[in-house]
This record gives C-alpha cells, structure tokens and sequence, in this order.
C-alpha cells in the first residue's frame, strides 16, 4: 500500500492519497466488520480519572499544564507530573471510572478499572558536610579526614583521587573515603561514586586543597532566639551552652579538618563549668553563677596562634527578686522564646514556698524560704534564678485620706491598702494581661490575708463585725492587697444606737502564715455614723398644724444636713437642738395650706440628706380633719419620745428623782402625826407611883400589845430622869 515502517499516521494528516477501500467477507454469521472508531462516533465515551498516592511527603502529584495555572476536568486528566520532595516509598494509584455503562466502554459490565505504581525516590549524593558540597575539601598538613556520603549503607560507595597538584604527595585516598594530606600544600581532585542496587549511578566531584592554618576562632551554640526588639547582653544562667573551634586559612575559608593541641584557660573558675565535648574540638560549658569569665584557647606548638573570649552570665528572668516578703506577688518574665516564636515552660523547686502557674510564669510567696524559678525551652537553654523569701516583718497599711467609714445602707466599699514589702507594693515585676487573669483565677493570693476592724470606743457595746462585712482582695493595677470594708443589714435598734456613738474604727491585718501579732500594725480610721429618723410620718391637721421631725446623728452630720419639703404647702424651720440632750435636731414643720395638703394629688414629703454618709431619708406629711388628730399627734409625740434611748433615760431619772421625793415625804409626814409626847412611860408590870397613867389612850395611838409595849421601854423616857 505505499506505506512503510518509518511512516506514521501522522505522516498523511493534510494529504489526499486518491485511494478507496473495500471491505468482503465470506460468511457474515461469523464476523462483523466495523469502521476503526465507529463505537465512538458522535458519543461522550463517559471516563473520568481519578489520581491518589499514599504518602503526601515524598511525591507531589500535579496536573498537566499546571505551570500556567490551568486545571483540567477529570475527564481529560489522564496524564500527570510527579515531583519529588523527600526520600522514601510511595505508590501513585489511578482510577477509571466509567459513568455510562451502555457504552460498553468495559469488558464485563465493569464500571472501573485502577492500577498502581510503586515509586522509590532516593537520595542526592551529598557528603554529610554540606559545607563541603561540591566546591573543595580545605585540610591542613599532615591532617586526615573520612569521608562521609548520605548512601553509605544503601549502595556501594567508592572514591579515588583524579590529579593532584604539584605532585602526588599532596593528597592520598586508601579507597574507602580516608583522606590522609602530606607535608606540603598542593591541590587535588577527588571524585565519589554511589552505585544504587537498581542500577542507578550517581557521581560527584569536588576539590581537595591543603593549606597551612592561619588563626583559629572559638563560637558558641546554640543559637539563642529572643522576642522582637530585645537583645541578650549576656548568657542566661543556668544555660548549657557548647564551643565550637575552627581553623581558617589566610583568606578565611574554614578548615574541615584539623590536627592541632589546644590549649584551654580561665581567669577565674567560680562562673563556669567547662570540659571537653563530646566531639573534637568542642567545649562544653555550664554557667553557674553570675559574672564575666575570660575564656582563653591557643595551640600548644604555635602560641600565637590563639582566640580570648569574654564569657557573661547574667540572669535572664525579670524582675529582681532581692527583697521578697511573704504576700508577694511576683510576675516573671523572660526574653527568650524557641526558633518558632513560642515561649517555654515555667517550673519552680517548691511549690509550698513560691507557689507559681506553670503557663504564664507568675507566683505568689506564701511561706519563708529558698525557691527556684525555672524556664525550660526544650532543646534550646534552661535558666533559673533563685528567690530568697523573707518573713513579713510587718504589714503597712494605709487608705485614701479623702475617704472615710460609715455605717450607712448600700455605701460604697472602704478599702484599706496593704502591701507587705518595703517599696509601697507588693507586686513584683511587669503582669500581662495573662498573668494578672492567673493572679485572680489561678492563684487567689488574698487567701493569705485576714481583714479584722474594731470600734476604737470600748464604752460602745456593739461589735464592728455586727455593722461591716470584711473581705480580703488583691488589686493588680496598683500592686496592694486590699481589705473591703462594706456594711451589713443593720436593724433599726443598731442604726438609732450608732447614729449618736462617738467613736472611730480600728482597722488591721494578719497573715494567715504568722500566728503571732507581733508587730501589728493597726490604722485608726475616721468613723461617719449614718443619722437616723425615728418616725416614718408626720400627722398634722386644723387644730395642730404645726410638728416636728427630730433627727438623732452626731453633731458633724447635723451640721451637714438639708431638710426640704417636697411642696411648698409645707415650710421647715431652722433646727434647733433639744433641751437637755444632745445628738437629737428638732426641725419645726408648718402647713402653709392645709386644703392644698389634703387635695394634693400626690403625696408630700420632707426630704432629709446629708452629703457627709450620702443619705437621703423621706418623711411621709399626711393631713387629717378629724377630731382624733390631736390623739394621733400626741401618740406621735409619745413615739418620737419613746424613740430616743437619750429621752428615755432622762425621763427614768425624773421619775426616780420624783418617786424618791414623794417617799420622803410621805414617811415625813407619818412621822409627824404618829409622835409620842416626851414623857415617862411605865411598863404595865411595875407601875410606879406618882406616875401619871391615863385610863384611855389617845385617839391617834393605837394600842400597842404586849411585847411592842415592852420594847417601846429601851427608847421612851422621861425629861425628869
């Protein structure tokens, strides 16, 4: 037919050969013949393609025409690229799935079909330095070096020397990777070969040069990572940190290799802990105490040839813990974080003496004694600084001069500061937002304080802890324990008694640790007792039209009071104190419109304030017509005058003084009618003569028996005798 092997079909793609073809068979029952590409005439054949591998790390799978962004359907994806990215084993897996089964796309009315391909990706070869890839291999004279390769173990490795230069001499290889340099500086060339069990070969080449060293330098790991903007002047204490010598050559290119006797000095030996690593040439250092250490390093057959380093230790947890007493809050901090930007983990020795929250890093001293703090980013460095904690030799306490107590109902809270340390707070350190969360949730520092409060009056029977409620508390903005101070639910019988008491409170605090009060400090705070009223309502009417409303307070809060009515059918006079008392403000009230007062349509008050215990107190002025108003008015009276303890009193004294007047008076004036006339009287056995013996008695003595007559004869007598 014209066409030979070398020709394809695409061979004829815009050319018309002239040909036809003609197609018989001989018997049809056997065979059908049917056009190349007739099944698919005019038809969607229905493929999709699914791809998937098991191991994401190795391989990437990645559609064609993925470099210009374009994502073709998964009807026309049957083609992809694999990248590499990893060594190891994985499998990439295919699946055909068929969406229209009467295609007969399928042997068998299957409607997919998979396979899968396992793939291997090796390894580069590389020598384990990557500083030595591939430029050259720097070694000094009479030095040697084994070489390393990433396949040792996985395929066989061999290595020979290509050309030295000047001579032979300059570089020799055993044939198993032992590089030995001569006595004489030169250059070579070395090539590595890897053969791969599947047949693979890989092959690199690099330089070899020998070279005298020119000076030495010593560089400490690991690489230490802070937060933005902060710098570490010195080494944490407590770091584990390794130095690491090396060998340069006159142009500062590092030696991979070395042959040199080192020799190591300190200037003082308190700070470090220092000794050889566990690799040639290594240090490894402990740094124990605060200080600056000279490190000195030099070769025992070339003095000169030497490096001095100044080794700083300092602490890298804040703040200063030098003066911490029992109560203080502490929150620390450090400028280290890993490579991630992530910081460590708190740890502290005793948790009983330095009680601290492992995730933000902040503490709170609860008894005397040595703790020590520690920050462990793992991998990286550890420190620790020691906290010394004091007994609290005394509790200062203090409270806004502007502030003062009272006893008045739903007042604001008091708040008396304590700090427990010397400088005025009891907050060590800058807190983030973090820790002071931690301080109050976490930590609670104020169950270490008790609050107490006493009136300073012992004459005044009534306990502080019956009129406020005392709570402890720590505030993070300013640093101090606080103690509350609120008041409690007062009846009306404690109210009247407090709101005449002169007297202040005594304020102080303990620590829950010390069972002595030795050194107790206590703060005499200004005490402002809340003014009382003594009658919900005032009665007035036609014929009284004229009251009063006594207010019972010490003479401070009198002097501060404002008493207004609520409607101008009401006028209050100037106060005036009661007679004979003091503590009582009696403020005359008068009705202007007596009509205007009962047709009011809301109703009137006498309002009583003081801007000194923030009261603010309401008398209820109701007018009555009937006759029994005065009645009212007076059991008003008699109620404002049994409210007042001060009235009652002064009227118990009158009514004794009174009743004891009457008594003497009464018992004089039996006296003076039962008298007996000053004369003889004989006894009834022995009369005497010439005595003078009445028949009758007279009319205001009665008859005295027997045994009274003969007593009456030790105490009658007569002015004759």
């Amino acid at each position: 037919m014209g066409v030979t092997s070398t020709q394809t079909p695409f061979s004829f793609s815009n050319a018309d050969p002239g040909l036809t073809f003609h197609w018989s068979m001989s018997k049809r029952d056997v065979l059908d013949l049917v056009p190349r590409g007739s099944e698919i005439r005019n038809a969607d054949p229905g493929l999709t393609f699914h791809w998937s591998m098991s191991k994401r790390d190795v391989l990437d799978l990645v559609p064609r025409h993925s470099e210009v962004f374009l994502q073709l359907p998964v009807e026309k994806n049957f083609a992809m690229v694999a990248h590499t990215k990893a060594a190891g084993r994985t499998s990439i897996k295919v699946a055909v799935r068929c969406t229209n089964s009467s295609t007969g796309q399928f042997e068998g009315d299957s409607l997919e079909l998979s396979d899968e391909v396992q793939i291997l990706v090796f390894e580069k070869l590389q020598l384990f330095h990557p500083e030595c890839q591939p430029e050259q291999i720097l070694m000094p004279m009479n030095s040697q070096l084994r070489l390393h390769t990433n396949r040792e173990g996985a395929a066989f490795v061999s290595s020979r020397v290509l050309k030295c230069f000047p001579n032979s001499s300059v570089i020799e290889e055993d044939g198993e990777g032992l590089l030995k340099a001569g006595s004489i500086a030169g250059t070579a060339v070395l090539e590595v070969t890897s053969i791969e069990p599947f047949g693979v070969n890989q092959t690199t080449i690099t330089g070899v040069q020998v070279a005298p060293v020119t000076y030495l330098r010593m560089s400490s790991q690991p690489k230490l990572y802070t937060a933005q903007g902060r710098t570490l002047s010195a080494f944490p204490l407590g770091m584990s940190l390794t130095f690491v010598v090396q060998f340069y050559n006159s142009v500062g290119e590092k030696f991979h290799t070395h042959n040199t006797q080192l020799h190591l000095a300190l200037n003082r030996d308190d700070l470090l802990l220092i000794g050889p690593g566990n690799r040639n040439y290594t240090y490894m250092a402990q740094a124990v105490n605060r200080g600056v250490t000279l490190v000195g390093l030099w070769d025992r057959r070339h003095p000169g040839m030497a490096d001095y380093i100044p080794v700083a230790v300092e602490h890298a947890i804040e703040p200063d813990t030098g003066l911490t007493f029992v109560g203080d809050v502490i929150c620390f901090s450090t400028h280290l974080l890993n490579q991630d930007g992530e910081p460590g983990v708190w740890m502290v020795s005793t948790d009983s003496i330095l009680q601290t929250d492992v995730v933000t890093g902040v503490g709170v001293a609860r008894s005397p004694g040595i703790a020590t703090v520690f920050h462990d980013i793992p991998g990286v460095v550890k420190t620790y600084r020691e906290v010394v904690v004091n007994a609290s030799s005394r509790l200062t306490l203090s409270y806004d001069l502007r502030t003062y107590l009272t006893n008045t109902p739903n007042s604001t809270a008091f708040k008396l500061f304590i700090t427990t340390g010397r400088n005025g707070v009891s907050l060590k350190g800058s807190c983030t937002p973090s820790q002071a969360k931690a301080i109050t949730a976490v930590l609670l520092p104020e169950t270490l304080v008790l609050c107490h409060v006493q009136f300073s009056n012992t004459l005044l029977d009534i306990p502080a802890s019956k009129v406020f409620y005392v709570r402890a508390d720590f505030n993070v903005e300013k640093g101090v324990y606080v103690c509350l101070i609120r008041v409690r639910l007062q009846p009306e019988e404690l109210l009247q008694a407090l709101s005449t008491a002169d007297t202040s409170v005594y304020g102080w605090a303990t620590l829950v640790s010390e069972r002595t009060r030795n050194g107790m400090q206590r703060i005499l705070i200004p005490f402002v007792p809340a003014f009382y009223i003594n009658q919900s309502e005032l009665v007035l009417s036609h014929k009284q039209d004229l009251g009063e409303i006594r207010v019972l307070g010490v003479d401070r809060v009198l002097e501060k009071l404002e008493v207004v009515p609520s409607s101008p059918v009401l006028v209050v006079s100037s106060h005036r104190h009661a007679p004979l008392t003091s503590g009582i403000a009696v403020y005359p009230v008068r009705v202007v419109n007596f009509t205007s007062l009962r047709q009011s349509a809301s109703p009137v008050f006498i309002n009583v304030s003081c801007v000194l215990t923030g009261q603010s107190e309401a008398v209820l002025v109701r007018g009555v017509r009937d006759p029994g108003a005065d009645q009212c008015e007076d059991s008003g009276v008699l109620q404002k005058f049994v409210g007042s303890y001060q009235i009652l009193l002064y009227t118990l004294f009158a009514a004794l003084a009174s009743t004891a007047f009457l008594f003497l008076a009464y018992n004089a004036f039996l006296n003076a009618l039962q008298t007996v006339p000053v004369v003889y009287v004989p006894t009834l056995g022995t009369p005497q003569p010439g005595a003078y013996a009445p028949a009758t008695l007279p009319p205001f003595v009665s008859p005295q028996p027997p045994a009274v007559q003969s007593r009456l004869q030790h105490w009658l007598w007569s002015i004759r005798h």
